[in-house]
């Protein structure tokens, strides 16, 4: 009976846990224990599953460390689209600067310090840079920036993302940085007349 009892609970909860409940426990890990601390082990005590469920969804770590990777690629590409389809110029801006302060920050830190021993982590890690880069150049370049300065202030704009990721308390700055920021972009902005219009309106 005894053993009845602790069974079926970890049976029903093993039913219930999506491959979607393992990655997200796995960001909550990652932003408080850091790459170390994400095993299975903690991953299925944390999703309140046996290691079977784990096993259930993922042949092996190599698959949910792809899983995982993928999904913080993907959440990335459909935040883009989201700031690139907006209508005017300033709102584009406004809305990479939200995204830039709501990213997970401390996940972010233990997946670019687990990227210097990890080769596929690493990968992963690149394209996630060069892809928020190269979205905040064409951002720039549409709000009326010119090309040289849409690449140095890309570059600037993902220093300051990166650079306090990595400080001790640094990600409680990141909001007002990314304000500063959009300061320095709109200062950079040819005409006035293009912020907060719809392209190619003018007054």
């Amino acid at each position: 009976m005894a053993d009845t009892s602790v069974t079926a609970p970890a049976t029903a909860r093993a039913r219930r846990a999506t491959r979607r409940d393992f990655v997200d426990c796995a960001f909550e890990i990652l932003a408080e224990s850091g790459h170390k601390g994400l095993t299975i082990h903690e991953l299925c005590r944390k999703v309140g599953v046996s290691t079977g469920s784990f096993y259930h969804h993922f042949a092996n770590w190599d698959e949910f460390v792809a899983a995982l990777l993928t999904q913080w690629e993907g959440d990335q590409a459909q935040q883009m689209v989201e700031a690139a389809t907006a209508t005017s110029n300033l709102r584009r801006i406004e809305i990479a600067r939200d995204l830039a302060s709501m990213y997970q920050h401390g996940a972010e830190a233990a997946i670019r310090a687990w990227s210097l021993s990890n080769a596929q982590v690493r990968i992963a890690q690149e394209h996630v840079d060069d892809e928020r880069r190269r979205h905040l150049v064409s951002l720039l370049r549409r709000s009326g920036v010119a090309d040289d300065r849409a690449d140095l202030l890309a570059s600037v704009g993902l220093a300051i993302l990166v650079g306090l990721q990595q400080l001790e308390g640094g990600a409680d700055k990141i909001p007002d940085a990314m304000h500063m920021y959009q300061s320095l972009v709109l200062a950079a902005i040819d005409s006035h007349d293009s912020v907060g219009e719809p392209d190619g309106v003018s007054n």
